[in-house]
């Protein structure tokens, strides 16, 4: 039960701000606790490597202001702010 509510939260904030905002990643982690817990550990780490990447991307735009691009290199990008409390 608690596995279907996470993964309606990320469904929802997913449609809301996308998929890797830090908003969304509240649902991939927490899923990632459940599939723990159920010692489904290729389920969580895959949910906890979507964490770490959402993440990392956020910081990386906040602290230094580069972006990741899509081959993987950092490009400039305009100042930013996490979205916390929004």
């Amino acid at each position: 039960e608690a596995l279907n509510a996470f993964a309606e939260d990320v469904y929802y904030c997913s449609l809301e701000y996308g998929p890797e905002d830090v908003r969304s990643s509240v649902g991939y982690y927490n899923m990632g606790r459940v599939f723990g817990g159920m010692e489904d550990n290729k389920k969580a780490t895959a949910c906890n490597d979507m964490v770490a990447r959402v993440w990392h991307s956020a910081l990386i735009r906040v602290v230094l202001g580069v972006a990741v691009g899509e081959a993987g290199g950092l490009e400039s990008a305009p100042p930013s702010e996490l979205p916390i409390g929004r």
